[in-house]
């Protein structure tokens, strides 16, 4: 999600239920900056994302720390 302005930290809620993850980037007031869903396999994860804006894009995650 690094390509949407909006988001440069938050707090992270999710689920993951099976393979799919699903949840929300929170700011530090409970404010929601986006919403997300993806597919995990493997070590690895990527989906789509909304931000508070209406911003859709793509996100991935190779497993790695930051």
């Amino acid at each position: 999600m690094q390509d949407s302005p909006l988001l440069e930290d938050g707090n992270v809620e999710d689920s993951v239920s099976g393979r799919d993850v699903s949840g929300a980037i929170l700011d530090d007031g409970g404010n929601v900056l986006a919403t997300f869903e993806g597919v995990a396999n493997g070590g690895t994860m990527s989906g789509r994302y909304r931000d508070r804006s209406g911003e859709v894009g793509t996100w991935s995650w190779d497993g790695s720390g930051p």
